[in-house]
């Protein structure tokens, strides 16, 4: 029973863990590109992969995973809108999505 108790404590242990880490990364402002000022173009018809894909190697997302970690959470993932987007400063994931959602 006490074997029972200590993993479970351990599974909670390592739940919370986990959960701060997606809070913190999700929560995080990047700004990965130089310059004050940075244009990316969402292609229309882009699926949300590709659009992390693309905001990832612009330097406007810090990662994949960050980015679709963000859509989970924000639940946007098919309000995300085509156009030319830009980037000033640095934002995290939440509100990057919220931008493209937006269509500003």
């Amino acid at each position: 029973m006490k074997k029972l108790a200590l993993l479970f404590l351990l599974l909670l242990i390592a739940a919370a863990g986990a959960g701060a880490w997606v809070y913190m990364r999700v929560g995080e402002p990047y700004r990965g590109y130089e310059g004050p000022e940075l244009i990316v173009e969402v292609p229309s018809g882009a699926g949300s992969r590709a659009i992390g894909d693309r905001l990832v190697a612009a330097g406007v997302v810090r990662d994949a995973l960050s980015f679709r970690l963000g859509l989970y959470l924000s639940g946007e993932a098919r309000r995300l809108q085509a156009g030319e987007y830009r980037f000033d400063r640095a934002m995290t994931p939440m509100q990057v999505i919220d931008k493209l959602a937006r269509g500003t």
